[in-house]
């Protein structure tokens, strides 16, 4: 009983946050899947809030493969990597879902990856990598317009589909550095380029005015668009993994040696041009440049800073934050620290 509810704070207090490598519009930069894990992300902005389950499970078709190097007659394990399918089911709400839960959209999506499941980065002998790809299909969140020709106000209930992929490579030579490639095709609506609007007069005529205030809906009509994507991101671990089990090992140089800052840009480009640059501070619960063989973080929090450029305007800067909590991780280190 005591473990359960250990775990339900545990749960609780990540969930408060988001998914660790994420722009500012939640759009994911760097991913550490493992084939077989059951995870919940949240992501938090000042407009919506977004809470997704996934679970990743192996394949049949390839056990894992679990590479090593002999020294002398002893093997050093370098890399496991094993295949699976992932399920993802999600919710958006347009407003914060402290405050209420209105009209959110739901979200469904389906892939297939190769999982890196563990790393020695000091015993790497060339490098290894990840990928993954998917489709999502989105039920969007009620959208409001007005009409300027007949002045009236409509509701929109519009999808959004799109097919994603990820890349990520971890190479020998650069330990506390890696390398995360994103790119894929997006089948949405122009809501989000449309001007904004507040409570409307019944006098209001002048499709040119711009919302000084909340935002009620966006004026003009919907229209498909067709856009393909790609990001480039690389977490840095800057500061040292500190080799030793003793208890004299300080509770800071600990939480330093699992500190990351990930620069990043993503880009969006055909019926779009959006760029956005950004960085973002994170905190996980395995350092990327470990000694020994150990698996890659897959919990953790971040918070974050970026700009976007869409055509000409560059937007102010935008501060947020993620998170990422691994459930079946949470719960084998309970087991594990029960059998010692």
């Amino acid at each position: 009983m005591k473990r359960v509810a250990i775990i339900v704070l545990v749960f609780i207090s990540h969930f408060s946050f988001a998914q660790v490598f994420t722009n500012s519009s939640g759009n994911g930069i760097f991913y550490t899947e493992k084939a077989k894990q059951f995870k919940a992300e949240t992501k938090v902005s000042k407009k919506t809030t977004e809470v997704n389950f996934q679970l990743n499970s192996l394949l049949k078709l390839k056990k894992p493969i679990k590479y090593y190097k002999k020294v002398g007659d002893n093997k050093i394990y370098t890399v496991k990597t094993s295949f699976g399918w992932s399920l993802k089911l999600g919710m958006t709400n347009t407003d914060n879902i402290t405050d209420k839960i209105k009209n959110p959209g739901l979200n469904i999506e389906l892939g297939v990856l190769k999982g890196l499941d563990s790393i020695n980065r000091n015993e790497l002998r060339t490098w290894g990598y990840s990928w993954g790809v998917s489709s999502k299909l989105q039920y969007d969140n009620k959208k409001v317009l007005y009409n300027t020709i007949d002045q009236s106000i409509s509701n929109e209930y519009p999808y959004t589909f799109s097919i994603n992929s990820h890349f990520e490579f971890y190479l020998a030579n650069f330990d506390a550095i890696a390398v995360g490639v994103t790119f894929g095709y997006i089948n949405s609506t122009n809501y989000s380029s449309l001007k904004s609007f507040q409570e409307l007069p019944i006098e209001f005529m002048d499709e040119n005015i711009a919302s000084l205030g909340d935002e009620i809906g966006k004026i003009g009509s919907l229209k498909r668009t067709n856009n393909l994507y790609f990001s480039f991101a690389f977490p840095i671990f800057p500061f040292e993994q500190v080799e030793s089990k003793s208890r004299a090992k300080s509770l800071s140089k600990s939480v330093l040696e699992k500190v990351a800052l990930t620069p990043y840009v993503h880009y969006s480009f055909l019926d779009s041009n959006i760029l956005n640059p950004g960085i973002s501070l994170s905190l996980v619960n395995h350092a990327l440049n470990n000694s020994s063989f150990e698996p890659l973080f897959d919990s953790g929090f971040s918070i974050g800073i970026d700009w976007i450029r869409d055509s000409d305007d560059w937007s102010k800067p935008i501060f947020f934050l993620g998170g990422t909590l691994s459930i079946d991780g949470i719960i084998k280190s309970f087991d594990k620290e029960d059998k010692d």
